[in-house]
């Protein structure tokens, strides 16, 4: 094993490294002390890639996952982001149920700040006229028109 090679010349067989490669591509010796945490292994051709490549160096396939939360990269075979630690798997689900959450949140903020602002309406428009119940009643169709706006059905 090479530790980790600084020269990038195999010291068993004599080869320059390939840029990309964290092996010799001639006799497999590799240039890093800890070829597990220091390498990328590709999931197709099984090369062991530098770490913080895209793509295998040997293949073009590519070994790096982007994370939906945080939308940096990391390598394939890690079981969750490297930044924000997020698992990736089941991380679609967890992405889509936060968006809807999200989606839901906003539309109950809407909806409170419209009827906040019809209430008041009501309220002064019937001072002078008496029309609450027409009010009221474009109010909760309006409500209801919000509602069916965001409704996933």
């Amino acid at each position: 094993m090479h530790g980790d090679d600084t020269d990038g010349i195999c010291d068993n067989c004599g080869a320059g490294k390939t840029p990309g490669l964290a092996t010799c591509k001639f006799c497999g010796r590799p240039f890093v002390a800890d070829l597990q945490a220091r390498a990328v292994p590709c999931w197709k051709c099984k090369a062991h890639n530098d770490w913080g490549v895209l793509e295998c160096t040997k293949c073009g396939t590519h070994v790096v996952v982007q994370c939906l939360f945080c939308q940096s990269l990391s390598p394939h075979h890690v079981p969750a982001c490297l930044r924000c630690g997020e698992t990736f798997h089941g991380m679609r689900e967890r992405f889509a149920a936060k968006q809807q959450q999200a989606t839901l949140s906003q539309v109950a903020q809407v909806g409170t700040a419209v009827v906040s602002v019809l209430g008041a309406a009501a309220v002064a428009g019937g001072r002078g006229r008496r029309r609450r119940g027409h009010d009221a009643d474009a109010a909760a169709a309006l409500v209801s028109g919000l509602g069916k706006l965001f409704d996933d059905d």
